[in-house]
């Protein structure tokens, strides 16, 4: 990960004057210059550059999302953008209406053919080329809803295609009402685990966070993840009209905190809310408030709603009559943002200076104080220097344990919400949050005291003094300390080969080997790292590393490695426990090399 500047803390507390809706200040849109706001969807060197309008970047979003192997193809996505015409919404539609449908038709005829993997990711292709599709519709078009509706379903009969399958969940909310969202599980063994809510913004589904947001990121790297909507949000607002969007998203943060806290394979010390785009104002706003939630990511942050707008819609402020005859509509995006999100918000029919008015409550100043979990803030170059500045300006008033990180043109990822580069922007947002929770991958849920007191609850010798003795007699490396714990009939197979030794002779003849394999060069010792049993206590197994340099006593054959080479040789033993005694052990081992710290490579597999 490239280095971040991280401050822990901030010497001048933020002020908290000036409250609305539990003390955020309000700022007057025409008060505030858009010099200091950024195009946050400008052009820049790491999108396609096939459109001049804001297609480009809607392409790379859907084509990107493939980054996984589970969104947009390239071809296909060049393909269709090879047939529209820039700045026309009409061909926009059609070209990705038929590429969609023609993938949802692949993926449904996979499925009847019982091909579950090629099935889920082409339903996974073609909802992402629904989204696509219906982006710039407005609600009054027919299309908008059904082209939605396709995309929610394509995703939802990829979600039941997963192991353990996406489950879609509907969290209780106001006045009966419910909103959407989905429950990704990191492991079905019912464990609590560190959980993600991810959460999009002002023009995102919560389908989409499973790709961009960080679902599949989350689960890859062990966390849960809940991918959501808030009232505004495509689908909720799809689903209710009267769910508009509202400044204290702490309201709608608080229902989704309850329904996440209420499963039992949640670690509530660990819950984190991931904000994009719109949702980097929503997610600090909400960690303000929301206590519960133990680390908060904005991703861009967005502190000032109004004056981001502005800048977007090509206002210099929103002062004047008239301000609708000053906006280009022929601009894709700028009709975008004053008919859907207007329309999100609450403000259908009402002038453009009424809707700006109604964006200046939604702002962060005055609660730079009140945010006490870690936070991190994520931006891109491509946002704009001024759109940066003001994200900056509120992180440094932070007072809270923060890091910041704004990524490059040169990187790659330097679009807004690092669209252009999702694999980088997973990067820096879990790597940071493993550090914040202190994430150890090999010790994370078993340990040896979990050991000890699953163990003492079988019969026969005593357990603890088992394991006590099993770990004794490896980083002693006193094999025959290790003869005495195991039955004469034991078995182990070598993982890489499938070689099989059974009996105390020939499982003898392994260890010799294997010990020879860690000596070449003296070996340097072995190190323990994980030791656990499985759910019912019956299995015990133990992981080390041995690490040594190799010399010129390593056999000659044609992967012999250079002397002075570094090996690393990741060995885990697995012994079976009948009445408290070790009856069986199995051995796997790697041998990986590496010519430079940091780069190891597979010698034998």
């Amino acid at each position: 990960m490239t280095p971040v500047a991280e401050v822990q803390t901030n010497p001048s507390p933020a002020s908290e004057s000036g409250s609305v809706s539990g003390g955020a200040a309000v700022v007057t849109p025409s008060a505030i210059s858009t010099t200091r706001a950024g195009t946050v969807f400008s052009a820049t060197p790491g999108l396609p550059q096939l459109f001049q309008s804001n297609f480009d970047y809607q392409l790379a979003r859907g084509m990107l999302a493939g980054a996984y192997g589970d969104g947009g193809a390239v071809g296909e996505s060049y393909s269709t953008a090879r047939r529209i015409k820039d700045k026309d919404i009409e061909s926009w539609t059609v070209e990705w209406t038929t590429t969609a449908a023609r993938v949802e038709g692949i993926a449904a005829q996979c499925l009847s053919g019982g091909h579950i993997v090629s099935a889920r990711e082409a339903f996974l292709r073609a909802s992402v080329y629904w989204r696509a599709g219906f982006f710039y519709l407005e609600t009054k078009d027919r299309r908008q809803s059904q082209m939605y509706q396709r995309h929610r379903s394509c995703f939802r009969q990829a979600a039941r295609l997963f192991d353990p399958q996406i489950e879609p969940v509907s969290i209780p909310y106001e006045n009966g009402k419910t909103l959407p969202g989905y429950f990704m599980r990191a492991a079905t063994d019912g464990l609590p685990r560190p959980t993600v809510m991810l959460l999009g913004g002002g023009d995102s589904t919560c389908e989409e966070m499973y790709d961009f947001g960080g679902g599949a990121a989350a689960v890859r790297r062990g966390y849960n993840a809940l991918l959501w909507e808030g009232p505004g949000q495509v689908g909720a607002f799809a689903a209710d009209k009267t769910l508009t969007y509202r400044p204290d998203y702490e309201v709608p943060t608080r229902y989704a905190v309850d329904y996440v806290l209420s499963r039992t394979d949640v670690d509530p010390k660990r819950l984190a809310l991931a904000g994009n785009s719109m949702g980097g104002y929503f997610a600090p706003r909400a960690v303000a408030y929301e206590k519960r939630i133990t680390a908060v990511i904005a991703n861009s942050l967005l502190p000032l709603f109004a004056p981001c707008m502005l800048a977007m819609l090509g206002l210099k402020d929103a002062s004047g009559e008239d301000l609708e005859s000053k906006v280009d509509l022929s601009d894709p995006m700028k009709k975008f943002l004053v008919t859907n999100v207007q329309e999100r918000c609450g403000m259908a029919g009402k002038s453009l200076a009424a809707f700006l008015d109604n964006l200046s409550h939604y702002t962060l100043a005055g609660l730079e104080g009140k945010i006490t979990c870690p936070f991190l803030s994520v931006g891109g170059e491509g946002e704009g220097a001024s759109a940066n500045a003001m994200a900056h300006e509120f992180f440094e008033k932070l007072t809270c344990p923060k890091t910041e990180r704004v990524v490059t043109s040169a990187e790659g990822g330097e679009a807004h919400c690092n669209i252009n580069d999702p694999s980088l922007k997973h990067q820096i947002e879990f790597d940071w949050l493993d550090e914040v929770f202190k994430i150890d991958r090999v010790h994370e849920y078993f340990d040896i005291g979990t050991v000890k007191s699953q163990l003492e609850a079988g019969d026969g010798q005593n357990s603890t003094d088992l394991v006590e003795a099993f770990t004794a007699a490896f980083t002693s490396d006193d094999v025959e300390s290790f003869y005495k714990l195991i039955d004469p009939d034991g078995e182990w197979v070598i993982m890489a080969t499938g070689e099989t030794f059974r009996g105390l002779e020939q499982i003898k003849q392994l260890t010799m080997r294997s010990v020879a394999a860690r000596t070449h060069g003296g070996g340097l010792g072995i190190k323990p790292t994980n030791i656990f049993t499985n759910a019912e206590g019956t299995k015990l197994c133990w992981e080390y590393v041995h690490s040594a340099v190799v010399t010129d006593k390593w056999p000659s054959s044609t992967n012999r490695p250079v002397p002075g080479t570094m090996i690393h040789v990741p060995i885990v033993l697995i012994g079976e426990i009948r009445t408290g005694k070790l009856v069986k052990v199995r051995e796997y081992f790697d041998l990986l090399t590496a010519s430079e710290p940091g780069t190891p490579h597979k010698l034998y597999s």
